[in-house]
């Protein structure tokens, strides 16, 4: 039997139509052609065949090939290992079981196996193993072919897993691009995919435009946002993501951005999105200092701290437990208590030590930049301008664009207190002499 007559009968079996099995991939007529023997199917072809039928491609391919029950349990039985490994979280157990499984890659059925591999990618992704996540997404060749919903699916997500290394890389640019990718993808093929994964997708384009501070595309974005959520009538992460970054810079009255988190605050806490609410309070503490509402912002942080309790990532809680501590510090500043307030820095930065990866580079940088609002107080310019210069390079490196204007307005106040210094020391010594 040939590889078309095996297509086909398989096809039969499993109640398929050639329109059916083709897709979107390629024509029926292409499909028909192979099924009688007429073209010898392309490599892409018989992969995709491979996924719409859910057999190994080397069943297709290979006369005589044959998948007894023995076989059929024994593959189930690691499939599903690796399943359960990797949605409890045991990363380390689902890149072993990748590796042993990786020998017998041939006998699973290619959707089965891009599962695997998307999972692996996943959880290598999890233990900060970057080469080997980029590797296994690199090791499954999309090259923007039109193919069917599942193998789109697990297309866009290794995309996504691409972004996200590139992000924790502090290559926001190439971030950028494979979210544009994704976007572009399900655009171009009109697949039907759930509302709140291409509004989580275009949130985070409109957040990596903020980094690269370009504004006209932050707005533009957010206005996609606002038309897609009110088309569906959706309440979801992305959507509390765009509208919580979009107006803290807004330009709205100070009132008016605090009516609007108040709004944000309860819809965070509808579909339990702690992450989210806790953000929302550190952009309200953000604004209640610039409003210097200092008996406010201690309310909100005592509120801050009761949020934190309720998010169950360990990382997450320590995360907002730094900005927490930054807060503190930032607030003992102001007081003029700079003993303390340099204890709180050193807490958030002891959290920094321990976790390099790119989501916390923000707090080192306001680590840094707070550093030097105290020393400034203090009028210990020189190191003052030290941690500014740190803050500035850390932006450059992470491309942290939109962090630079109050880093280059704050030093340039310095450098003119220290000018003015300066003059005054000569006017002393002229005056001696």
């Amino acid at each position: 039997m040939g590889v078309g007559e095996r297509i086909r009968s398989i096809r039969i079996e499993k109640k398929m139509s050639q329109l059916d099995l083709a897709g979107k991939a390629f024509s029926r007529n292409y499909l028909s052609q192979i099924e009688r023997g007429l073209i010898k199917p392309s490599q892409r072809a018989i992969s995709h065949c491979a996924m719409m039928l859910d057999v190994p491609a080397f069943f297709l391919i290979n006369e005589g090939a044959e998948l007894n029950d023995l076989i059929v349990r024994d593959l189930d039985d690691k499939y599903l290992q690796m399943k359960n490994a990797f949605m409890d979280n045991n990363y380390e157990q689902c890149v072993y079981l990748f590796v042993k499984i990786d020998d017998l890659g041939s006998f699973f059925s290619s959707k089965k196996l891009m599962s695997m591999t998307l999972w692996a990618t996943k959880s290598y992704f999890a233990l900060q193993e970057y080469d080997n996540s980029m590797r296994l997404i690199e090791s499954i060749n999309q090259k923007n072919q039109a193919v069917c919903k599942d193998e789109m699916e697990i297309g866009l997500e290794l995309n996504l897993c691409k972004s996200n290394i590139y992000y924790n890389q502090g290559e926001l640019k190439k971030a950028l691009n494979c979210r544009l990718e994704i976007e572009k993808k399900i655009n171009e093929y009109d697949y039907d995919l759930d509302v709140s994964y291409r509004i989580d997708n275009l949130s985070w384009i409109q957040v990596l435009y903020e980094f690269l501070d370009n504004t006209s595309e932050v707005k533009r974005y957010f206005d996609r946002i606002q038309e897609l959520t009110k088309k569906n009538k959706v309440v979801t992460r992305g959507l509390l993501r765009s509208m919580t970054r979009y107006y803290r810079d807004a330009n709205i009255s100070f009132q008016e951005k605090m009516s609007r988190y108040k709004i944000l605050d309860s819809l965070a806490r509808m579909i339990d999105d702690w992450d989210r609410v806790a953000i929302i309070y550190c952009s309200k503490i953000e604004l209640l200092f610039d409003a210097k509402d200092y008996d406010l912002i201690k309310e909100n942080l005592d509120e801050l701290n009761s949020v934190i309790m309720q998010i169950e990532s360990p990382i997450l809680v320590d995360y907002y437990k730094a900005y927490l501590s930054l807060f503190k510090s930032k607030l003992m500043t102001v007081y003029w208590r700079y003993i303390e307030a340099k204890k709180l820095l050193n807490t958030a930065i002891e959290f920094l030590e321990k976790n390099k990866t790119r989501p916390e580079i923000t707090l080192m940088i306001d680590c840094y930049f707070q550093s030097a609002i105290m020393y400034n107080m203090k009028k210990e310019y020189d190191s003052s301008l030290l941690y500014l210069d740190m803050a500035e390079t850390a932006s450059k490196k992470y491309g942290l664009l939109n962090r630079l204007p109050k880093i280059y307005n704050l030093k340039t106040r310095i450098l003119g207190k220290v000018n003015l210094d300066h003059i005054d020391e000569i006017n002393e010594e002229r005056n001696v002499n």
